[in-house]
Protein backbone atom coordinates (compact mmCIF):
# COMPACT_ATOMS: atom_id res chain seq x y z
CA UNK A 1 0.00 0.00 0.00
CA UNK A 2 0.98 3.45 -0.76
CA UNK A 3 2.21 5.69 2.19
CA UNK A 4 1.06 9.43 1.16
CA UNK A 5 2.90 10.73 4.05
CA UNK A 6 6.18 9.51 3.22
CA UNK A 7 6.02 9.82 -0.62
CA UNK A 8 5.11 13.89 0.18
CA UNK A 9 8.10 13.56 2.39
CA UNK A 10 10.33 12.43 -0.07
CA UNK A 11 8.84 14.18 -3.37
CA UNK A 12 11.49 16.78 -5.03
CA UNK A 13 9.81 19.00 -7.68
CA UNK A 14 11.75 19.15 -10.96
CA UNK A 15 14.25 21.89 -11.73
CA UNK A 16 12.12 23.11 -15.09
CA UNK A 17 8.90 23.60 -13.06
CA UNK A 18 10.11 25.46 -10.71
CA UNK A 19 11.74 27.48 -13.41
CA UNK A 20 8.30 27.49 -15.25
CA UNK A 21 6.33 28.77 -12.42
CA UNK A 22 9.05 32.06 -11.35
CA UNK A 23 8.60 32.97 -14.87
CA UNK A 24 4.79 32.99 -14.65
CA UNK A 25 4.96 34.64 -11.48
CA UNK A 26 7.02 37.82 -12.21
CA UNK A 27 5.43 37.88 -15.43
CA UNK A 28 4.16 41.54 -16.57
CA UNK A 29 0.07 41.58 -17.18
CA UNK A 30 0.30 45.11 -18.84
CA UNK A 31 0.61 43.60 -21.88
CA UNK A 32 -3.13 42.10 -21.12
CA UNK A 33 -4.12 44.95 -19.31
CA UNK A 34 -3.01 47.22 -23.14
CA UNK A 35 -5.30 44.95 -25.08
CA UNK A 36 -7.82 44.99 -23.13
CA UNK A 37 -7.82 49.21 -23.43
CA UNK A 38 -7.63 48.91 -26.97
CA UNK A 39 -10.90 46.63 -27.53
CA UNK A 40 -12.39 49.41 -25.05
CA UNK A 41 -11.46 52.24 -26.51
CA UNK A 42 -12.03 50.79 -30.14
CA UNK A 43 -15.24 50.29 -28.82
CA UNK A 44 -16.01 53.66 -27.62
CA UNK A 45 -14.34 55.10 -31.08
CA UNK A 46 -16.99 52.80 -33.04
CA UNK A 47 -20.12 53.52 -30.65
CA UNK A 48 -19.20 57.42 -31.10
CA UNK A 49 -19.19 56.85 -34.91
CA UNK A 50 -22.26 55.06 -35.69
CA UNK A 51 -24.51 57.78 -33.37
CA UNK A 52 -26.33 60.25 -35.28
CA UNK A 53 -27.67 63.62 -34.57
CA UNK A 54 -31.43 62.78 -35.42
CA UNK A 55 -31.41 66.19 -36.55
CA UNK A 56 -29.43 65.31 -38.94
CA UNK A 57 -30.72 61.90 -39.68
CA UNK A 58 -34.13 63.40 -40.03
CA UNK A 59 -32.64 66.04 -42.93
CA UNK A 60 -30.87 63.03 -44.99
CA UNK A 61 -34.29 61.35 -44.96
CA UNK A 62 -35.92 64.22 -46.50
CA UNK A 63 -32.93 65.25 -48.88
CA UNK A 64 -33.23 61.87 -50.22
CA UNK A 65 -36.95 61.66 -50.45
CA UNK A 66 -36.59 64.82 -52.48
CA UNK A 67 -33.94 63.24 -54.96
CA UNK A 68 -36.28 60.00 -55.65
CA UNK A 69 -39.10 62.53 -56.13
CA UNK A 70 -36.96 64.11 -58.71
CA UNK A 71 -35.99 61.29 -60.35
CA UNK A 72 -39.55 59.86 -61.06
CA UNK A 73 -40.12 62.89 -62.54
Amino acid sequence: MINFEEELRRYQPILEIEQAESAIRNQDLDDMADVALGIIMEAREEAQTSMRNPRQEAYQNIVQEIEVEDALL
